[in-house]
């Protein structure tokens, strides 16, 4: 089994700029960082409300001109059999609310925020 979490680390060792939150929001992360978020990405439980919890409790952090992004959209069934119709429909909240498209590479999704 992966351990995302240690790959993530590894991954973002040298980017001292990266600083990952990690737990429940809003109950266990009381994210207080003054500083903008230039790029949110969730990978979380694939769930509402609790993806969509995330992703407003972060979303006024997130800088204009940043990038929202995230794992697993799926429109149709992946090549795993799975689809996550949550995120799907997260995307298309934040598509109305940031009145744009969201760009996806295979089930990698991104929109900048306006």
């Amino acid at each position: 089994m992966c351990n995302t979490w240690q790959e993530f680390q590894t991954n973002t060792a040298d980017f001292k700029n990266v600083t990952p939150v990690r737990g429940t929001v809003p109950d266990q992360i009381g994210y207080t960082d003054p500083r903008p978020i230039d790029i949110f990405f969730i990978d979380a439980t694939h769930n509402n409300p609790g993806d969509w919890d995330i992703i407003q409790h972060f979303l006024p952090f997130v800088k204009s001109g940043g990038i929202v992004a995230g794992h697993d959209y799926s429109p149709y069934i992946n090549i795993h059999g799975v689809s996550f119709p949550d995120v799907n429909l997260n995307v298309h909240r934040l598509e109305e609310i940031f009145n744009q498209k969201a760009k996806v590479t295979t089930t990698l999704w991104y929109l900048v925020k306006p």
